[in-house]
Order: C-alpha cells, then structure tokens, then sequence
C-alpha cells in the first residue's frame, strides 16, 4: 500500500505538469486516502509535496477541492 501511494503521488505530479487537473485531482484523492491508512513518513513527505503542487493550481476547482479535503491548515 505504501509503495503504490508513493507511485500514485508522482503520477499527481506528472499529471499536474501536463495539465491534467481532473484526473491529477482524482489520483491525488486516491493517494491521501492510501497514504493516510499507512504509517509512512516517506508516503507523508511526499503528500507534502503533493499539496505544495496542488496549491499553485488552487484556482482550479478540482484542486481546490482536493485541498479542502487534505491539506491541513497551519498550527
């Protein structure tokens, strides 16, 4: 589980690059979910990086919502 979200997060990425943002937005789902149900430091690094992406795409909504869901407002 922890390598198929590590692998899905790259696809996000790349998906992001190509300016796929419904699918990027679907597969991120997809990725927090797994990510959330493993105790992963490095799946957790890489949802990190994953909603840095996301927030340059914040106006899109599909990243929007995706960033409703998972991104964790500041302490």
């Amino acid at each position: 589980m922890r390598e198929y979200a590590l692998y899905t997060s790259w696809l996000v990425t790349a998906l992001l690059d190509a300016n796929e943002m419904e699918e990027a937005a679907a597969q991120a789902n997809r990725m927090f979910a797994m990510a959330a149900s493993v105790p992963s430091t490095r799946a957790a690094e890489r949802g990190d990086v994953v909603v840095a992406a996301l927030r340059h795409h914040r106006h899109v909504p599909e990243a929007a919502e995706v960033l409703a869901l998972w991104d964790a407002p500041p302490e």
